[in-house]
């Protein structure tokens, strides 16, 4: 009975996480992405549209600062037109 009840909450627990992901659109264009901050959860996606120029995806370095942005898991998207 106990692992019944465990494999229930274990069900559960995982249809809960499954539910809460999330897919993001970001938007990229001359000098600007909408939305300018996003916080993005283990699980969520991230879909990027170019409105035009030449973009990168940069979540590792700051390129006019020179500093750490500070995520946990830093990535980088080489530049990109189109």
């Amino acid at each position: 009975m106990k692992n019944l009840y465990s494999l229930l909450f274990a069900v559960f627990f995982l249809s809960f996480n499954l539910s809460a992901q999330t897919n993001h659109n970001v938007s990229a264009g001359n000098y600007y992405y909408t939305p300018t901050n996003l916080t993005v959860n283990v699980g969520d996606t991230v879909t990027w549209y170019n409105d035009g120029g030449f973009h990168d995806v940069n979540g590792d370095i700051n390129s006019q600062t020179g500093n750490s942005f500070g995520n946990p898991s830093p990535f980088y998207i080489a530049p990109v037109t189109g």
